[in-house]
């Protein structure tokens, strides 16, 4: 699902701004971070480097209510956000909850067909 969402990201940001996307971290840890790079379940898009923004604030607007209508999750937490970590550069943080029923509202499952 992550890949998905990354996918995602990358169309919204193509769309939206006309920025292809760079990654900056998958994997790894930062000292103090969550861990979720390191167990895979998220992924940082660059916004800022060397003081520059690749998207203006409206664009990132857009990019994040995208992606977050688009993957609500019910346990009141975003699947993206823009923020930066330890005084480092902004970016796009895009997250994957270990707990996939927080997606449930995503599904919706309908009953089978009745034949008769």
């Amino acid at each position: 699902m992550l890949q998905l969402m990354a996918e995602e990201f990358e169309r919204a940001s193509i769309e939206y701004a006309n920025v292809e996307p760079t990654i900056t971290r998958i994997f790894g840890i930062i000292e103090g971070d969550s861990k979720v790079h390191y167990f895979g379940r998220a992924i940082d898009f660059r916004d800022e480097h060397g003081g520059l923004f690749l998207y203006t604030k409206e664009e990132r607007e857009k990019i994040l209510a995208h992606i977050n209508n688009k993957f609500p999750r019910l346990d009141k937490l975003f699947s993206l956000i823009w923020h930066r970590f330890k005084e480092g550069a902004y970016h796009f943080h895009l997250q994957l909850s270990w707990d996939a029923h927080v997606y449930a509202g995503m599904f919706v499952v309908a009953p089978p067909a009745d034949d008769h």
